[in-house]
């Protein structure tokens, strides 16, 4: 399987996100995945890239021109794919990708998401995602979808994709 994998550029406040994001990376070189990520060298990216590598994973990157200065591309991994926009980017990574997880992150990694959730209910794809709440980092969000859903913006079953994980093994046995 190609999972793909948004998460931040940023390593966040508490050091856990780090070391999720590194244990993911290893877990899905261990099962024998390939990993889809942003390309980016730095924060909760490179950790996961690192993880990967680090148990002798195979990763593919696609990052745009602009932001190989910012997110500094990672040089370590096999296939870097450099692109002008974050329209390609996101399409390449998607067409690359058979499911998606979703690690704590900030604008750039919910903006990603929630284009597969409306690519997902538009038939676009048809690919699951899977949200590792890290801390409960997601749970007001999942309240926020959970009250746009009960305002009648979008279907139950849209909803049921954003289904929150406690574990990198919960999600992994569901991919496996």
């Amino acid at each position: 399987m190609n999972i793909c994998v948004f998460l931040g550029s940023s390593l966040g406040k508490e050091s856990i996100y780090a070391k999720i994001a590194f244990e993911l990376g290893k877990q899905i070189a261990i099962k024998n995945h390939k990993l889809v990520y942003g390309g980016g060298g730095i924060g909760l990216m490179n950790e996961l890239a690192n993880g990967c590598l680090s148990a002798g994973g195979e990763v593919y990157g696609v990052i745009t021109e602009r932001l190989i200065d910012m997110e500094a591309g990672h040089e370590g991994i096999q296939e870097l794919i450099i692109v002008k926009t974050m329209h390609e980017r996101k399409k390449l990574m998607s067409e690359a990708a058979d499911c998606f997880i979703l690690l704590p992150g900030g604008v750039g990694s919910y903006e990603e998401i929630f284009e597969i959730m409306a690519w997902n209910q538009l038939k676009i794809i048809n690919k699951p995602l899977y949200v590792l709440n890290t801390n409960g980092f997601y749970n007001s969000l999942k309240l926020f979808l959970e009250h746009a859903k009960d305002e009648g913006f979008f279907s139950g079953k849209t909803f049921e994709m954003f289904n929150l994980y406690d574990s990198i093994d919960d999600i992994l046995s569901k991919i496996n």
